[in-house]
């Protein structure tokens, strides 16, 4: 059973544009969100699913150039592009990681991609720990059957919602284990006061030819409260009520399921 991490990504970000190619330690921040990624054994594919908009060029050509298979497509429609890219790479199960998170955990990935091989499952979340971390696992067959049935707003935009908020699927969830469990911290990259707090951390913990453990930066944290404070007024984006709407007069399907 092949399994593909797809990471999505794009210039595009209203709340900080560029954000996934900002400098972290002299290198793009998505240079070292993949470099972690790489170390993942248990999956055979590293994608990266961008916009298939000229503003996203610089994502599709940092990308190749660094070794890691492109997938181009609808700049809106992310449930579509990653559906596209799952096909083109033939993945049986998917790993979906956003862009805007530069200290994924790569054991915690493999740890969750080996649960969901235990598990009979379409949908496996992983829970517990700070923001940037988030790591979800899923099969193509329930991707697909996503794309076709989730004619709304938020399933297109968000790509798994429809997968845990539909009650359709088989869904389960992985707990992180103690080191990681600090769901109190901000670990992605939203706002300027997200990046001010990774630029910091790259700058005490990073060496080259290495990757920071993530345990370390949480003991850290957990000892210097005025960085772990920098960016708890960061909200995460919530999904609207307009998102949760059908798109076509006929999709009544999704308003019974839905509401």
């Amino acid at each position: 059973m092949s399994t593909a991490i797809i990471v999505q990504a794009r210039m595009g970000s209203t709340r900080l544009p560029g954000k996934v190619l900002a400098p972290l330690a002299g290198q793009p921040a998505l240079w070292h969100t993949l470099e972690r990624l790489k170390r993942v054994r248990e999956a055979q594919v590293l994608a990266v699913a961008t916009g298939d908009g000229t503003a996203d060029d610089p994502i599709a050509d940092a990308a190749r150039q660094w070794g890691v298979f492109v997938f181009r497509g609808s700049e809106t429609d992310v449930l579509a592009r990653y559906v596209g890219c799952a096909q083109k790479v033939d993945a049986a199960v998917i790993v979906r990681i956003t862009a805007d998170c530069p200290l994924i955990d790569p054991d915690v990935v493999g740890a969750a991609i080996g649960e969901f091989r235990n598990r009979s499952l379409d949908y496996l979340s992983v829970e517990g720990g700070p923001r940037g971390l988030d790591t979800e696992v899923f099969t193509r067959e329930a991707l697909e059957r996503a794309h076709r049935q989730g004619r709304y707003p938020a399933a297109r935009e968000h790509v798994t919602f429809h997968l845990y908020h539909s009650g359709l699927f088989r869904t389960g969830s992985w707990q992180l284990p103690g080191p990681y469990r600090r769901s109190r911290y901000r670990l992605c990259v939203d706002e300027p006061l997200d990046y001010q707090l990774l630029a910091e951390i790259y700058e005490r913990f990073y060496r080259p030819g290495r990757i920071i453990a993530v345990p370390e930066v949480l003991a850290w944290l957990d000892e210097h409260p005025q960085w772990a404070l920098l960016n708890q007024s960061v909200r995460q984006k919530a999904v609207s009520d307009e998102e949760l709407l059908p798109q076509g007069e006929d999709d009544r399907w999704e308003a019974q399921h839905l509401r």
